[in-house]
C-alpha cells in the first residue's frame, strides 16, 4: 500500500491536514488570543532585533572608520619618530667614532631636526631627562617643560616616556595638551622613541579630536536614519517605535502616542516614571513590561517591549496598545472553521494532482543521479541525458532540481579541469622551488669533515631556510695552507630574491677572500660590487675570519652581522669584540675594519643568524642570547657537530611546532692546536 512515493505523500498529507484539522479548530477556540499576542510579540522582537542589526551596523563601522583613522596615524607617527631617532643615533655613533664631538653632534642633530619637523603636518619635538623641550618647530615651544601633560590613565608624560624607562621600541599615548597661545586644548596622540645615549625622547604629537567630531557626526547620521526608518514601521494600528538615552533624552519620540510625554509619565502599575520602568525592562529576562496611559480615548494598556544598546548607552521600545493585538483574533475565531474545511478539501485534490505531477521527473532525477559517479567528466564533448529536458517542461522546483543537476554536472568538469591544471602548475611549482633548494643547497659545503686530512681544527655548519629557498649562507675554504677563511651572513628579506642575493654574496666572498686579502679588504670590495648595481636596495649582514691553523690567530671583520661567541678554554663563554662596520650592499663609500683573537687548544668558535635567537615559541616567546650563552656553556666540551645539533634540538623542543620565521644558520670551527 505505502511502497510508492506518491501513496504515502498523500496519506501522510491527509493525515497531517486532518490532524491540523482538529488541533486548530480546538486550540483557536481556546488560545487564539494568546497565539495573536505571542504573534505580536514576535513581531515587535523582529524590529527591535532588526533595529538593534541597524544600530550596531552603523556603530561598527563608525568603531571601524576610528581605528582605522587612530593607526593610520600612529602609522605615520611611528614612522616619522623611528626615522628621526635613527638619524640622532648616527649623530651619536659619529661622537662615539670621536669623528666629531658629543656637543657638536647633539647640536647638528637638533638643528636637523627641527628643520624636519617645520615641513610635517606633527608636532615633531625632543624633550630630555627633566622633561623640558629642547627642539621644537615652534620657537615658542622651545625649552619649556612638559611635565603638566598627563595621559588618559593620568601617568605624567615627562615620566613614563623618559629615555631611562621607555621601552626602546617607543610607546603611544593620547592626551589633551593646551600648547601656549591657545584659547582650547585638543586631544592629542603621540608617539615616543628614545635616545638612551643622550637621555632624550624623540616623540611627534598628532590632533585627533577631529577624529571624535567626526564620531559624534556619524552618530547623529544614524539616529537621522532611524528617524526615517522609525516612521515607516507599522506595528498593528497605533503601534509605534521610540528611542532614548541613559539620560532618559528623547532620542526618537513615538509617532503614533503624540499626546503622550513618556518623560514625564507615570506608570499606575508601579508608581515609578515610566521611563525608569522601561529602563528596568529592557534589563529584565523577558525584555518587556505592560502599563496604563491616559489619552483623549480613555485609559489604555499597553504592551512593550525593550532592548538596551549598551555601546551608545541608548534603549530601542516597542509599544503596542493591548486591544489592538486581540482584535484580530476575534474575527478570527468566526471564519477560521469554514476556511479549514475548504483548505481540506481542495487540498487533498491539489495534493494528488501535484504528487503525480512531481514522481515521474523525481524517478529520472533518481536514476540519472545513480548514474553520475560513472560519467567522465573529462570527455570534451557532453552526451545527451533524459533530464536536459525538464527545466523547460517543468517551471517550478522540479524544473529548478533539474537544472541544479545539469548545472552540477558542467560545474563538476569545469572544476575537474581546472583541478587537473592547477594540480599540473602547483607541481610544476614545486618543482621548480625544489630544484632552486637543491641548487641553493648544493653550493654551500655539505660533506663532514670537510678537510679529512687536516687535523688542526675541526668543523660544522648547518643552514635551515624558511622557506624552499633562503637567504642565510655559510662558507669556508683554504685560502693557502696555513689560512682557513670562514663566513656567515645573513640577507634582508626570504625566498628567492634573498636566495638569488646570498648566491652572488657567496660568490663574491669566496673570489675576492681567495686572493689572500686582509679580512677588512674582503668585506669592503664585496661591499662595493654588491651596492654597485642593486636597485632592491637588498643587503647582507656578514662575519667574515680567517684562522691561521698553525698559530690559532683569528683575523676577523664584522659586516653588522650578531657577534660570534668564543668558547674559551677556561669555561668562558663571551661575545668577540666587534669591528664597526655596517651591513653590505647599503652604499659603496664604506670601509672595514679588522681585529684579531687568538685561539687556544681546544676553544671554539660559535657563528649563527638570528633565526636562532629569534625562533619563538607557540607563546611568542624568543629563543633568545641568554637562552643559546646558557646552551653553549653546557656544550663547550662537545664537538663541533654536538653543539650545533644540541641547539638545533632544543630549538625544536622550545619552539613547539610552531612554524619557522626565519633562516636558521650556524657554523662552529674548533682549534685543535
Amino acid at each position: 500500500m505505502f511502497s510508492s512515493l506518491k501513496t504515502k505523500i498523500i496519506f501522510f498529507i491527509a493525515l497531517v491536514m486532518i490532524a491540523t484539522a482538529i488541533g486548530v479548530l480546538y486550540f483557536t477556540h481556546r488560545d487564539v488570543g494568546q497565539a495573536m499576542s505571542q504573534a505580536e510579540e514576535a513581531s515587535a522582537e523582529n524590529v527591535l532585533r532588526l533595529v538593534e542589526l541597524n544600530i550596531l551596523g552603523g556603530y561598527q563601522k563608525l568603531l571601524t572608520d576610528r581605528i582605522g583613522a587612530i593607526k593610520q596615524r600612529e602609522a605615520r607617527l611611528k614612522t616619522q619618530v623611528s626615522s628621526a631617532a635613527s638619524v640622532l643615533n648616527q649623530f651619536n655613533l659619529l661622537a662615539t667614532k670621536r669623528l666629531v664631538s658629543k656637543k657638536y653632534a647633539q647640536q647638528t642633530g637638533l638643528s636637523w631636526l627641527r628643520s624636519v619637523a617645520s615641513m610635517e603636518q606633527e608636532d615633531l619635538f625632543v624633550f630630555d631627562e627633566n622633561g623640558v623641550v629642547i627642539a621644537h618647530p615652534d620657537p615658542v615651544m622651545q625649552s619649556r617643560s612638559i611635565d603638566p601633560l598627563r595621559d588618559m590613565k593620568g601617568r605624567k608624560i615627562a615620566a613614563v616616556m623618559s629615555a631611562d624607562v621607555l621601552d626602546p621600541g617607543g610607546d603611544f599615548a593620547v592626551f589633551d595638551w593646551k600648547k601656549p597661545g591657545e584659547e582650547v586644548g585638543s586631544k592629542k596622540l603621540g608617539y615616543f622613541i628614545p635616545v638612551q645615549v643622550w637621555k632624550w625622547t624623540v616623540a611627534a604629537v598628532v590632533d585627533i579630536s577631529d577624529i571624535q567630531a567626526e564620531a559624534e557626526r556619524k552618530l547623529e547620521e544614524i539616529v537621522g536614519v532611524l528617524k526615517k526608518t522609525f516612521a515607516n514601521i507599522q506595528i498593528a494600528k497605533t503601534g509605534s517605535v521610540f528611542m532614548f538615552n541613559g539620560k532618559k533624552d528623547m532620542l526618537i519620540p513615538p509617532h503614533a502616542q503624540e499626546e503622550l510625554d513618556y518623560r514625564s509619565t507615570i506608570n499606575p502599575r508601579t508608581g515609578n516614571l515610566l521611563l525608569d520602568d522601561l529602563m528596568g525592562a529592557a534589563k529584565s529576562e523577558d525584555y518587556s513590561m505592560s502599563f496604563v496611559v491616559s489619552g483623549s480615548g480613555g485609559n489604555r494598556v499597553m504592551e512593550a517591549y525593550v532592548r538596551y544598546f549598551k555601546a551608545l548607552d541608548w534603549y530601542i521600545a516597542v509599544a503596542v496598545p493591548v486591544e489592538e493585538i486581540q482584535a484580530p483574533a476575534r474575527a478570527l475565531v468566526t471564519r477560521q472553521s469554514f476556511i479549514i474545511s475548504l483548505i481540506f478539501l481542495g487540498s487533498l485534490g491539489v495534493a494528488y494532482l501535484l504528487v503525480t505531477r512531481i514522481s515521474h521527473p523525481l524517478n529520472l532525477l533518481a536514476s540519472y543521479a545513480r548514474e553520475l559517479p560513472m560519467t567522465d567528466f573529462t570527455a570534451d564533448e557532453e552526451e545527451s541525458t533524459p533530464i536536459d529536458d525538464l527545466s523547460a517542461k517543468f517551471r517550478d522546483e522540479v524544473g529548478r532540481l533539474a537544472e541544479s543537476f545539469v548545472f552540477m554536472r558542467t560545474e563538476l568538469k569545469k572544476n575537474v579541469k581546472e583541478l587537473m591544471e592547477t594540480t599540473a602548475a602547483k607541481e610544476r611549482i614545486e618543482s621548480e622551488l625544489q630544484i632552486a633548494h637543491d641548487i641553493q643547497m648544493g653550493i654551500l659545503p655539505k660533506e663532514f669533515p670537510p678537510f679529512p686530512d687536516r687535523h688542526e681544527f675541526e668543523i660544522y655548519a648547518t643552514v635551515e631556510p624558511a622557506k624552499e629557498v633562503g637567504g642565510d649562507l655559510y662558507d669556508f675554504f683554504f685560502v693557502d695552507d696555513d689560512h682557513l677563511c670562514f663566513a656567515v651572513g645573513d640577507v634582508s628579506g626570504k625566498g628567492v630574491p634573498a636566495a638569488l642575493f646570498m648566491a652572488v654574496s657567496k660568490t663574491l666572498v669566496k673570489m675576492e677572500a681567495s686572493k689572500g686579502l686582509p679580512a677588512a679588504e674582503v668585506l669592503s670590495r664585496v661591499n662595493r660590487q654588491l651596492a654597485q648595481d642593486n636597485p632592491s636596495l637588498m643587503f647582507v649582514t656578514l662575519f667574515l675570519g680567517i684562522l691561521n691553523v698553525r698559530t690559532g690567530e683569528v683575523e676577523y671583520s664584522n659586516g653588522g652581522h650578531d657577534p660570534p661567541y668564543k668558547l674559551s678554554a677556561s669555561g668562558e663563554i663571551q661575545p668577540l669584540e666587534l669591528t664597526d662596520g655596517v651591513m653590505l650592499g647599503v652604499t659603496e663609500a664604506l670601509n672595514y675594519q679588522s681585529k684579531k683573537n687568538q685561539l687556544q687548544k681546544g676553544e671554539t668558535i660559535f657563528l649563527y643568524t638570528d633565526g636562532v635567537t629569534d625562533a619563538k615559541n607557540p607563546d611568542d616567546q624568543l629563543f633568545s642570547e641568554a637562552r643559546l650563552q646558557q646552551m653553549l656553556t653546557r656544550l663547550q666540551e662537545k664537538s663541533t657537530t654536538d653543539i650545533i645539533q644540541s641547539i638545533r634540538s632544543e630549538i625544536e623542543i622550545f619552539s613547539e611546532g610552531t612554524p619557522q620565521y626565519d633562516d636558521i644558520t650556524m657554523l662552529a670551527l674548533k682549534f685543535n692546536g
